[in-house]
């Protein structure tokens, strides 16, 4: 009898290849930049922001088709493994490249990644510690791309000028 209850346990027990794995949000597609809900003080040097997203996981691929109020345009490519193998990212407005690690929490995308800087008065290094926290609605229209920069190693002198912040990049997508 004992036997027999064992046996329907284990039964009842998922077993590794049984237990559903956690779904991903999909950001492939078309995106435009929408300027009345986002909170980047950097849209204003834009005339347009554009990104166009494949995505297989764990692999992620972003074209930013950026649109600068002189009409010039760029292109800029990013590549994100979701794994955490890591990654080299670039802001918009830059090509010098940081190494970033990317995982999937709680069903967001989060990027990570350390950007030093010298001060020269101080013979020292600031650093901004940047985490992208990227997620969809629930309709999956509006894609939101939080940012969150931590700041360290602050020189007294100038803590009043550089602060932790956060912004946001909200896209609609557009097919």
């Amino acid at each position: 009898m004992l036997l027999n209850w064992l046996a329907v346990i284990c039964f009842l027990i998922p077993q590794p290849t049984q237990i559903a794995v956690a779904r991903v949000p999909d950001f492939s597609g078309t995106w435009k930049i929408d300027r009345n809900i986002s909170t980047y003080s950097g849209l204003k040097d834009l005339e347009d922001l554009t990104f166009v997203i494949s995505q297989r996981p764990p692999v992620l691929e972003v074209k930013r088709v950026i649109r600068e109020k002189k009409h010039r345009q760029r292109i800029s490519e990013l590549t994100y493994y979701t794994d955490g193998r890591g990654e080299k990212v670039s802001f918009l407005f830059s090509d010098q490249k940081w190494n970033s690690k990317t995982i999937w929490v709680n069903g967001e995308m989060v990027s990570t990644f350390t950007v030093p800087q010298y001060e020269s008065l101080t013979s020292a290094f600031t650093y901004y510690d940047y985490k992208e926290v990227w997620s969809l609605s629930r309709d999956g229209k509006l894609m939101t791309i939080t940012t969150n920069i931590r700041v360290r190693n602050v020189p007294d002198w100038l803590r009043s000028r550089i602060r932790d912040q956060t912004y946001q990049k909200v896209f609609r997508r557009t097919e």
